[in-house]
């Protein structure tokens, strides 16, 4: 579990969002209020929703485009327990929440981990 990783706020403005994202060369962001894991911005649902909608990102906000149903870990959780449920919805990285729902963390499938989901789509 890494203890570094990338949070926005979801009243944060698209625009800046966007430059985030290109600029420390990332496929998503946690959306977090008060530590809390309240969405996720991934890059290809990120796409999809804007194609779909030809919204204007001058205006939108990332609450606009967030997905609001991310899968967690817990930091008592075994390691080994999160990965099936991360291979079932193909996600390739979750927020570790503490006792009180608080972003302490990220999993994320590497090394070891990679090996033994091998039916994600890594694409």
């Amino acid at each position: 579990m890494s203890r570094n990783f990338e949070i926005i706020d979801p009243d944060l403005p698209m625009a800046e969002a966007m430059r985030k994202i290109e600029t420390l060369n990332l496929s998503q962001l946690l959306v977090c209020r008060d530590q809390h894991v309240v969405g996720v911005l991934d890059e290809s649902d990120l796409q999809r929703r804007m194609s779909e909608s030809g919204r204007d990102l001058a205006h939108a906000r990332v609450r606009d485009f967030m997905s609001q149903d991310v899968l967690t870990g817990h930091e008592e959780q075994d390691v080994k327990d999160l990965v099936p449920p991360m291979r079932a919805r193909n996600v390739h990285s979750i927020p570790v929440l503490n006792e009180d729902a608080r972003m302490v963390g990220l999993f994320t499938l590497g090394g070891p981990w990679k090996r033994a989901a091998p039916g994600i789509d890594r694409s």
